[in-house]
């Protein structure tokens, strides 16, 4: 039996390069439409399905302008500015990546900002008007303290067992308004999609990061994670207040 390729040496700039290539810049699943058809290129379509997922969790939010809002898991620091664009609120963008930090730092503006933090926040109790949880389910009982009385936390990870995704919000005090997700296969699936058609165009940029036994790696790791998560991951959501 022949042994299997090692995996890459992970780092967090080598991963966010990962990301770069193929999830495009905000780093995080997208809303994809039964109407969606095939104009534009992959990183258009992307991008528009990212950009809708923004725009749900502000309305989902309540987002006033002039609040003040705690992004937890930033990703690459532009989903922070299209939420403030969207609404005109200002936004702090927090990562325990100081990749991303640092990749960051050219995205700030009067507005946005972002920080490298750990597994406790530094910041105040009841310092932010809402605060969005991206795949970090760890991190909710600072984003309950952190929020302000009656402030929103939307919740946004890909999660089959939702029912323990609710389970776990509820263990932090906060009060679930609504859960769902935002749909199985074509609606959530498409990003996975779309990530296996970049990866394959980026190969050789990701070849000359990882070289050749990293790319066997991968080659072998994502097609094992695709046959999973396009046809059982579904991106949660959960909506939850503070008392």
């Amino acid at each position: 039996m022949t042994a299997s390729a090692p995996l890459p040496t992970w780092s967090p700039a080598a991963h966010g390069a990962l990301y770069d290539l193929c999830l495009g810049p905000s780093h995080h699943i997208g809303a994809w439409l039964a109407t969606d058809d095939h104009t534009g290129t992959p990183w258009q379509w992307l991008d528009w399905a990212q950009d809708r997922v923004v725009g749900q969790v502000a309305d989902l939010l309540r987002l006033r302008p002039g609040d003040h809002v705690l992004d937890i898991g930033f990703g690459s620091g532009a989903v922070p500015l299209r939420l403030a664009a969207t609404v005109d609120v200002a936004v702090t963008g927090c990562s325990a990546n100081p990749v991303e930090v640092d990749a960051a730092a050219d995205l700030v503006t009067s507005t946005v900002h972002f920080e490298l933090t750990g597994a406790l926040l530094p910041y105040s109790d009841a310092a932010f008007d809402a605060v969005w949880v991206k795949e970090s389910v760890e991190q909710l009982p600072e984003a309950r303290r952190v929020l302000k009385p009656g402030g929103r936390v939307v919740i946004t990870v890909p999660v089959p067992n939702l029912h323990g995704l609710v389970d776990a919000v509820h263990d932090t005090g906060l009060i679930v308004e609504q859960a769902r997700d935002l749909g199985a296969g074509p609606r959530v699936g498409r990003t996975w999609d779309m990530w296996a058609q970049l990866f394959q165009e980026h190969h050789p940029a990701l070849f000359d990061r990882y070289g050749a036994e990293g790319i066997v790696a991968m080659d072998n790791g994502i097609t094992v994670l695709l046959s999973v998560v396009t046809g059982e991951l579904n991106c949660a959501v959960v909506v939850a207040r503070d008392s």
